[in-house]
């Protein structure tokens, strides 16, 4: 049985709530810069590039503190069928180990718009594997391997 989404959540043994959104204002746009270039795999991203991601994903969903600031981050490129691919899950540092990510991961799962999916995948360090073993991601014993193609045009 699929669980509503909540609009807000409660950070673990405080009683803070953080509000979900499920898309971003020009701030929050810009706020979302700002946790890019805190990243390894994002630093060269401009604010193009983060309006662009943002309007072109097929879901966001956002963390804010309540004054509206975005806290936290991830998005989603799916066919709405058989696989899902997160992308993107940033914590802002001063907002780490409350339980952020944990209602992130569990926002995307229990999506509306997932719930015929087949496979969530995405992509993380070795060291972040027990954080999304957790929620029952596991490595695919499937034998393939992830390719990139660099285009420079």
């Amino acid at each position: 049985m699929m669980c509503p989404l909540k609009n807000d959540v409660v950070v673990k043994n405080k009683n803070v709530k953080f509000p979900i959104v499920f898309s971003l204002t020009e701030s929050q746009l810009n706020e979302l810069l700002n946790l890019y270039k805190e990243q390894w795999w994002s630093k060269h991203r401009t604010i193009h590039d983060t309006k662009t991601i943002a309007k072109e994903s097929d879901i966001i969903i956002g963390v804010t503190t309540k004054t509206g600031q975005l806290v936290g981050f991830l998005r989603v490129l799916t066919d709405f069928v058989d696989i899902a691919v997160i992308y993107d899950v940033i914590i802002h540092k001063n907002y780490q180990k409350r339980g952020l990510g944990t209602t992130l991961i569990n926002q995307v799962t229990q999506h509306p718009k997932l719930q015929a999916i087949r496979y969530f995948d995405l992509f993380c360090k070795p060291e972040m594997n027990t954080f999304y073993q957790k929620f029952g991601f596991d490595i695919p014993k499937t034998g393939t391997n992830m390719l990139r193609f660099k285009y420079n045009g």
